[in-house]
């Protein structure tokens, strides 16, 4: 059996294939261009705070990748008692909204609009053949008009784009909640094993999410694989539709039988000696990220919410939520003080991605104050955090693309291309830990084309739950 095995990626898709596979007896080498392990999902220190790169939860449906975790993290691993808020109209709301809140919290004008908005959309789809072709026509049929244009659209500009142009599988997966009816009926009658649309725990490392990392990390190591940091790969040389050779950012070259790449799938695409086809380029190209900023304010109270994050869908808030470290862990921020983070998400032409800092934190200062979570001469320290590709954008046809481009790499016999990034997958931790796992095993089984093929196609499966 082939038993060398390249990885490029140190976040949690390679690092958990990484570890499968070593102790599997493969001998592994994983290269990292960073100089730490963890990727997005990764915890830093700024004097005696310990932060993570925005707010990151351990839940998931798969007990197979609980349970893993909860042999890796032990008796670090929290439960915490899951609270979050949306803000609407002024005022804040449990979020998923209920609809008791709706009702009896909102404007009365409001409230009208949502249910008349609602019954059109109904009676709508019974006298016609009503389409989900987009994001914006798969909320509108189910929840009307009124409640997507105050809740699901404004929210979706911020992070993705215009919702017309956002594709159905989008809200498929990032919104649990059925429908408006479906919402009331389990608020009065409980989901009675229906399928999950709020968790309410969730699972947190204590010291941080980095933690998770740390503990594959080890486990690698255990088993004589290797973790190479500082070393990316900047080129894949393919010979009769194999790889048979990365070059690292060092000058370097790596030989090895098997290659799992979790960078940017664009980023791979254009690495490959000799040139992908055109079409292969140009639909890679197609398949577009926004970006993260991340404003952290040091604040001189101890806390400052209950919740774990909150919403601000509002075209008036240039951040799309907010979150407290202490809120995830009480043990990663010392007495006395509490680290706040505002995230914005952007593309990389927006104002905000080219904004000279302080600016940027003074008017998010302001924001909040305006919101009322904060007193401006409360905040003791401030500092901002930058991330290229955080979020995969599902556009109408970024199904089609991806899957022209995963097509050609499925006739490279020994590359697979797993993650959120490697497989322009918009999944959460455990999501990438089930792939890297089951990409372990595929190989670990010497499965051939046809059986990773068949494999894959089940990452676009998963469902998040907030």
């Amino acid at each position: 059996m082939s038993k060398d095995v390249a990885i490029i990626g140190a976040g949690v898709s390679g690092l958990s294939a990484a570890w499968k596979l070593a102790e599997n007896g493969f001998r592994i080498n994983v290269f990292e261009k960073e100089d730490v392990i963890g990727g997005i999902s990764s915890t830093f220190s700024h004097g005696e705070c310990k932060l993570d790169y925005g707010p990151h939860k351990i839940y998931t449906q798969l007990d197979d990748v609980y349970a893993e975790i909860k042999k890796l993290l032990g008796p670090d691993l929290l439960e915490i008692e899951k609270k979050s808020r949306i803000r609407l109209e002024g005022k804040y709301f449990d979020y998923p909204v209920t609809i008791f809140q709706l009702i009896f919290r909102m404007n009365p004008s409001i409230t009208m609009g949502i249910g008349i908005s609602y019954l059109y959309a109904i009676l709508n789809s019974k006298v016609s053949k009503v389409r989900d072709d987009s994001y914006e026509s798969y909320l509108i049929n189910r929840f009307g008009k009124s409640l997507c244009s105050l809740v699901f659209f404004p929210y979706a500009k911020k992070i993705w784009g215009e919702p017309k142009t956002l594709a159905s599988s989008l809200a498929e997966s990032r919104v649990p909640i059925p429908s408006l009816s479906e919402l009331a009926k389990r608020k009065i009658m409980g989901d009675h094993g229906k399928r999950e649309i709020s968790a309410s725990t969730f699972n947190y490392p204590r010291n941080g999410i980095i933690d998770l990392s740390k503990k594959m990390a080890e486990k690698i190591i255990q088993s004589n694989g290797n973790i190479h940091l500082g070393r990316g790969v900047t080129r894949l040389s393919v010979e009769k539709g194999r790889v048979i050779s990365v070059e690292l950012s060092d000058g370097a070259s790596f030989d090895a039988d098997h290659f799992i790449s979790t960078m940017p799938l664009a980023n791979l695409i254009h690495m490959i000696n000799p040139m992908p086809p055109q079409n292969i380029l140009n639909a890679v190209d197609l398949l577009k990220h926004k970006n993260l900023i991340l404003v952290y304010l040091v604040i001189s109270k101890d806390h400052l919410f209950e919740d774990n994050w909150i919403f601000f869908p509002e075209e008036a808030y240039s951040f799309n939520r907010i979150f407290e470290q202490k809120s995830f862990s009480p043990f990663m921020i010392p007495k006395g003080i509490t680290v706040l983070s505002a995230e914005i998400t952007c593309s990389q032409e927006s104002a905000e991605w080219h904004m000279d800092e302080k600016k940027l934190v003074d008017i998010v200062i302001k924001q909040l104050e305006k919101s009322g979570i904060i007193s401006a001469k409360d905040v003791i320290d401030s500092f901002t955090k930058r991330i290229k590709n955080a979020y995969p954008v599902y556009d109408i046809n970024h199904k089609k693309n991806r899957e022209i481009v995963m097509e050609y790499l499925d006739g490279i016999m020994n590359l697979y291309s797993i993650g959120r990034l490697g497989y322009f997958n918009y999944v959460g931790m455990a999501d990438c830990m089930d792939m890297g796992i089951k990409t372990a095993q595929n190989i670990v089984d010497s499965n051939d084309q046809a059986d990773w093929r068949k494999l894959r196609k089940t990452f676009e499966s998963y469902q998040t739950i907030d």
